[in-house]
């Protein structure tokens, strides 16, 4: 299992004595790493700019017709079984 924590605002003394905490659990395996090129959503800018190019082309399909949109998923299974 894997569990990510993220702390914004935080500052060195919490890493210091989360990392404490966790070495007294030898059985543990953990990588604490502090990031500070987050966006505000929490996501490094590289991944969120391909979000929005991905989101924007998905946008840009549905107005031209490429994708549809259901307000169902029944809906969408009868279109999708009966072509």
């Amino acid at each position: 299992m894997q569990i990510t924590l993220q702390i914004q605002n935080g500052n060195q003394n919490i890493f210091n004595a989360l990392k404490a905490f966790l070495k007294t659990h030898s059985e543990l395996d953990f990588d604490i790493r502090k990031d500070t090129k987050k966006t505000p959503n929490g996501f490094t800018k590289k991944f969120e700019n391909e979000i929005l190019k991905e989101s924007n082309e998905a946008i840009k399909a549905y107005k031209n017709g490429k994708i549809k949109a259901y307000s169902s998923a029944k809906e969408m299974h009868k279109d999708i079984l009966n072509g």
